[in-house]
């Protein structure tokens, strides 16, 4: 939700019950938390931390955010707990189509790979590219194009 005027605005994220007004001045978001308050029963708990599995760290001039607990789980979840890091990965010239078809690895494994895990894997990234890495849109979206018929050699 926003809120606009010519010398204000207030911009409301809302994920479930969690509701992290933003804005300026402060004194547009103290008026809007009021206005909530009165029809409702409110916390006001201050500035953000976390929202929504989403590390905030604030500097001076500088914002952070952070999925790093998010990334550990799913590392956990998918037994990559000791894979090395990244900046990113699939290289842009990846060709993941063929590689699930045509690989010329003498290590490939024609058997199909775990939909249910493979679709796991790609919803896994999505929250991450929407919320704090858009960089891994491109990964995400090539991954995607063989998810429903791809070697288990595919996602090694």
């Amino acid at each position: 939700f926003y809120r606009v005027t010519s010398d204000s605005k207030v911009i409301v994220p809302v994920h479930v019950d969690d509701l992290i007004p933003m804005g300026y001045p402060r004194s547009a978001i103290t008026a809007w938390e009021d206005s909530l308050a009165k029809r409702f029963s409110i916390k006001r708990l201050g500035n953000a931390e976390w929202y929504s599995g989403v590390r905030i760290e604030r500097g001076e001039g500088y914002i952070h955010l952070s999925q790093e607990g998010y990334w550990n789980k799913m590392l956990d979840v998918w037994g990559m707990e000791d894979a090395r890091t990244k900046r990113q990965p699939l290289d842009a010239d990846t060709d993941i189509l063929a590689m699930s078809q045509l690989p010329d690895d003498p290590s490939y494994n024609p058997n199909r790979a775990d939909m249910t895990q493979v679709r796991s894997l790609i919803g896994g990234i999505s929250w991450p590219a929407e919320m704090t890495r858009p960089d891994l849109n491109f990964t995400r979206a090539h991954a995607a194009r063989v998810q429903t018929d791809c070697s288990e050699s595919a996602f090694q």
